[in-house]
């Protein structure tokens, strides 16, 4: 066992994997932090102090957990339009973050992608049907015999939430 993982703990009851080994580690770490700040013995001294003892370091693993947390992602799905430079295309697409799925677009692209518009929900599918008539190929769209793309896909949002009502 890793020398930060206490000797409370039996062996056989929990035995980290290699992958969760540092996560535990660093739980540890900050549980241990938190405790020493406190002045919180590791064990208790008397087993009537037990309860006491065990509802604290409940209260000292959800502070280690809340500070241990991964950073807030984006969890909402936004719908988005890409243009490729000078080209009449448009690419109507669904991503958690826009920005990071034109970046992986862009890496097979001769062309200089811009983002265009983003609206937060998926929309995606819906947009593909009614822009059927317009597809190029896959989620490409050539959408300039409509007008300005941003304003057309935009119009088209605004007729799909309103039929939804």
């Amino acid at each position: 066992m890793s020398p930060l993982i206490p000797d409370i703990v039996p062996h056989d009851a929990f035995s980290p994997a290699p992958a969760d080994r540092q996560r535990w580690n660093d739980w540890y770490a900050e549980a241990f932090k938190i405790s020493s700040a406190r002045s919180l013995p590791l064990l208790p001294d008397h087993e009537e102090q037990l309860s006491a003892w065990i509802a604290e370091r409940k209260r000292v693993i959800q502070e280690a957990e809340r500070k241990l947390k991964p950073p807030v992602t984006q969890d909402t799905w936004k719908t988005y339009l890409i243009a490729a430079e000078g080209s009449p295309l448009v690419k109507i697409g669904l991503a958690k973050i826009p920005e990071a799925r034109m970046a992986q677009l862009q890496t097979g692209q001769p062309m200089t992608l811009s983002l265009l518009w983003v609206c937060e929900g998926d929309y995606e599918r819906k947009l593909h049907r009614w822009f059927a008539d317009h597809r190029a190929r896959g989620e490409w769209f050539d959408l300039t015999s409509l007008g300005d793309p941003t304003e057309v896909v935009a119009a088209a949002l605004e007729g799909i939430k309103a039929s939804e009502r």
